[in-house]
């Protein structure tokens, strides 16, 4: 198969870098072996090149095909030895703004970026870069009914956002909420150890 080809040969002989990878990805969506291709063959680079990747999509235009594929690029990003919060913040506002915005894979990214930090592997350096460039871009669906809000709200509260501590612990408590969301927010309230999680 000619995109298998390319794939493979891509990184070596240049024929076109991220470009060529975010294309593949798009030309191919439900093929089992060329994301896997791209992937080994990707994220190396995004240990210092996560804003060329952003910038191939960008170009693009479209995220659709790369629901099951960004979140590891965010996990990917964190775990490099600089992690690039403004990267991060341009790829969740890439993905969730705009004329055709997915916030399923927005969700994805949030949950992957709140994974890290609860697991205690984001340092404080990083946190502070993602409450400077990411967190302003969460707050409107913080403060809204939107589709992402509990993970916004989960994530708010493992960076020390008073107003998402507050929500947490409110609907922690409350009957009505969906098992799971309570569940969730109980989950991060213990991670962070807060005592005021144990007030009803």
């Amino acid at each position: 198969d000619v995109l298998v080809q390319i794939a493979i040969a891509n990184k070596k002989l240049d024929l076109g870098g991220m470009t060529t990878y975010v294309d593949l990805l798009q030309k191919a969506p439900t093929d089992k072996l060329i994301p896997h291709i791209v992937w080994q063959n990707l994220h190396p680079l995004l240990e210092d090149k996560a804003d060329a990747f952003l910038a191939a999509v960008k170009k693009d235009g479209k995220t659709d095909h790369l629901g099951e594929f960004l979140p590891r690029v965010v996990d990917r990003i964190l775990g490099s030895k600089k992690p690039q919060p403004e990267a991060l913040a341009s790829l969740y506002e890439l993905v969730s703004k705009g004329e055709r915005p997915n916030l399923d894979t927005a969700r994805k990214i949030l949950v992957a970026l709140a994974a890290r930090i609860q697991s205690g592997e984001i340092d404080a350096k990083t946190k502070a870069g993602i409450r400077k460039h990411l967190w302003p871009k969460l707050v409107v669906d913080r403060d809204k009914n939107s589709p992402v809000r509990v993970e916004v709200i989960v994530l708010g509260s493992l960076l020390a956002d008073e107003k998402c501590l507050d929500v947490a612990r409110l609907n922690a408590h409350l009957e009505v909420m969906p098992e799971a969301t309570r569940m969730r927010f109980l989950e991060v309230l213990a991670a962070i150890k807060d005592e005021d999680a144990l007030v009803i």
